[in-house]
């Protein structure tokens, strides 16, 4: 049974970066992990992973090639259908995009979603989501928009099971934030310049640097996400 995990968030969150990274760190754990870039409107997954490919989600979208056709093997043992960016918004990706998700079931155990935050489509992509995961910068405006977005996905009935506290300053108390939000913080990231280093080197932290911040802390969801430890 394919279990999928939208990981979500506000433009800039560092949402495709995390997205990336806990795959790679699940991926360790020894389970079969598929990453879906559905993030068409801001895609950056791919650069990050240094992929390369001849046929995108994007392809699929226009119904010129089926999704099974944009899979790419990335030598760090994921999977990954990667995009590009769309132009304009098209109300009828989001609706392609679950028909996508219900095509991939039983392609692999886990599959992860890099969710767009294009605000008239952002909750209709979660149709098909086990469960939900927030992103967001360590600042009052991320937190105070979250908490919005969460709203807005919870009043169509879908589970969001934690945040991850992305560039977490020092004096920030998360048990602050999750009073906040109502959700656990699942993660903390603090600003680390060795993802800065693996971001322009488009090399994943958690290959490139595993002992850096970010690399620990997907680690550490990694074991919490296997083991079901978080409750909606």
């Amino acid at each position: 049974m394919t279990r999928v995990i939208h990981i979500a968030g506000t433009s800039g969150s560092g949402k495709s970066l995390i997205t990336l990274n806990l795959a790679i760190a699940l991926q360790q754990r020894g389970r079969d992990v598929l990453v879906l870039d559905s993030n068409i409107y801001q895609p950056d997954l791919f650069n990050y992973a240094n992929g390369t490919s001849d046929v995108y989600l994007n392809d699929y979208l226009r119904g010129e090639r089926r999704i099974e056709d944009a899979i790419v093997h990335h030598p760090s043992g994921i999977k990954i259908i990667p995009s590009l960016m769309e132009e304009e918004y098209d109300p009828h990706h989001s609706v392609k995009i679950n028909q996508a998700l219900l095509s991939l079931m039983g392609k692999a155990e886990i599959i992860l979603v890099d969710s767009f935050s294009h605000n008239p489509a952002f909750s209709s992509i979660f149709d098909h989501s086990d469960e939900i995961i927030f992103v967001m910068n360590d600042d009052a405006h991320n937190v105070v928009k979250s908490k919005e977005l969460i709203r807005k996905v919870e009043e169509r009935g879908m589970g969001v099971i934690g945040t991850i506290l992305n560039k977490k300053r020092k004096q920030t108390n998360s048990r602050h934030v999750q009073t906040i939000l109502d959700k656990p913080v699942l993660a903390e990231i603090p600003h680390d310049d060795q993802v800065i280093e693996s971001i322009n080197m488009r090399v994943p932290a958690f290959i490139h640097y595993p002992k850096s911040a970010l690399s620990r802390a997907m680690k550490g969801l990694a074991e919490t996400l296997d083991h079901g430890k978080t409750t909606r």
